[in-house]
């Protein structure tokens, strides 16, 4: 249902982060009994530049499966122990750089704005 949404890190109790730990237990506790096929998930950024003007904005997403047992990832970033990406049959936190560089959402979508923002700031 596109949960956790924008506000991940709160996504348990609106009114405080929630560790990685807690948030890693509960997307494993909510998709208990889910068969693997409906485990799909992504990771997705939406990126917006206003130049003064207009607003221009960009989005990629990663998309993979949500694996039933953790892995490794990095601090404050707890769903990368849980997203399998099936181009490496690898979690997200387990992937090399380079495998993580050829996949990165963020950097997909910021490079789609990159040429907007060199052209209005004249760099």
């Amino acid at each position: 249902g596109g949960a956790p949404g924008v506000h991940s890190h709160r996504w348990i109790d609106k009114t405080k982060d929630s560790s990685d730990e807690e948030l890693i237990a509960h997307t494993l506790a909510l998709l208990g009994g889910v068969p693997d096929e409906k485990r799909t998930a992504r990771l997705r950024l939406v990126c917006a530049f206003d130049d003064g003007g207009d607003i221009h904005t960009s989005e990629a997403s990663i998309e993979g499966r949500i694996v039933e047992i953790p892995g490794m990832y990095e601090p404050g970033f707890p769903y990368r122990a849980l997203l399998q990406i099936p181009e490496y049959n690898k979690l997200y936190g387990e992937l090399t750089e380079e495998e993580h560089d050829a996949v990165n959402h963020r950097k997909k979508a910021l490079a789609e704005l990159k040429p907007i923002i060199v052209e209005k700031l004249g760099l």
